[in-house]
């Protein structure tokens, strides 16, 4: 028998998701270039290669010892949304960093894809399972960083920021309705498999299973608690990252300052970019500075000096841990998994 060959509505499927990602790569490269354009204008080159010769050690000594406690809380944290399942705390860790590693190397975000298949994996749990805990720890991520942006974008914290699209008050609403919404998704999860003796044998009820599985933790005191503390606090640890980095050009910079410079720019990076943000990473950062009055001269200088301490060192541990054992819990199969 001859094969027939494929109708247009075979070839559909296939074509739409290879046009998004050349839709989202193009635009990833547009959005790079901009960025760049936009921090290079008006900058001197010259003075930049001379502040960069100027810049002390130091501070970026203790910023890169700040994000390796951050890994950590990062590992931790992850381990409490999913320890459920059976994962120990190191499958935790080895997927943050293998996400650090693939986050550097590889454009749009894929990185994030790849670490949920490594828990997966690594940890022999379902990929909706995985991908559930992950979707929580950025739901996470989203609350933490809408709580801190609240109190230092405010008179509390005394950052007067003129002209800002939204009010500290509306990202604190954001924040206390993101915590209602995770305590409402984690209580309907435990719930519904409470009431399920066991696994559905179905294909649409055991995905629903598998799905509910990742956000369990979310509806146990303890385990949210936990979370969402070990959320405040590793964001509150990446602000003293930034504020070391700063301090090797504003020696007096205040904290609630550093904290505008990284959300600025942790809200840039979330947008599609090139491997490493490169572009977006530094346009985040300048942005940020020039709110609090830093003129990019100055910070453009050790926009470059941090992105370098925060993605070297992570790209060479994350390789690591691929060379040591990661990429065979990669490269395992759902029949590896059943074993």
């Amino acid at each position: 028998m001859t094969n027939m060959p494929p109708t247009p509505n075979d070839e559909m499927p296939a074509s739409r998701p290879l046009l998004s990602r050349r839709v989202l790569a193009v635009l990833s490269v547009v959005l790079t270039i901009l960025a760049m354009a936009w921090v290079a204008r008006d900058l001197n080159f010259n003075d930049v290669l001379s502040a960069l010769r100027q810049l002390p050690a130091w501070p970026f000594v203790l910023s890169f010892l700040c994000i390796c406690f951050v890994t950590l809380l990062r590992g931790a944290r992850l381990y409490a949304l999913v320890r459920h399942t059976g994962a120990g705390f190191r499958v935790e860790l080895e997927t943050i960093l293998i996400g650090y590693f693939f986050l550097t190397t590889l454009p749009l975000r894929t990185g994030e894809l790849i670490r949920v298949i490594y828990l997966s994996r690594r940890g022999n749990m379902p990929l909706l399972t995985a991908t559930a805990g992950a979707v929580a720890e950025r739901t996470l991520d989203l609350i933490a960083l809408a709580f801190w942006a609240a109190i230092f974008l405010s008179d509390f914290a005394g950052q007067q920021l003129a002209d800002l699209p939204f009010s500290s008050r509306l990202l604190g609403a954001g924040a206390g309705l993101g915590v209602l919404v995770v305590v409402l998704i984690g209580y309907f999860a435990q719930q519904r498999l409470k009431d399920q003796a066991q696994a559905p044998s179905g294909l649409f009820g055991k995905l629903i299973h598998d799905t509910l599985r990742g956000f369990t933790s979310l509806g146990t005191t303890k385990d949210f608690l936990l979370s969402l503390s070990l959320s405040l606090g590793l964001w509150f640890m990446v602000i003293f990252t930034y504020r070391f980095a700063l301090q090797a050009i504003v020696p007096d910079i205040e904290f609630s300052a550093a904290a505008v410079v990284m959300i600025s720019t942790s809200f840039a990076i979330a947008l599609p970019s090139t491997p490493g943000f490169f572009g977006t990473y530094h346009a985040g950062f300048v942005a940020g500075a020039m709110l609090i009055g830093i003129p990019k001269q100055v910070s453009f200088p050790a926009a470059i000096v941090l992105h370098l301490v925060l993605e070297l060192p992570f790209l060479l541990i994350g390789g690591l841990v691929l060379y040591t054992g990661g990429r065979r819990a990669l490269t395992r199969t759902a029949t590896d998994l059943s074993q």
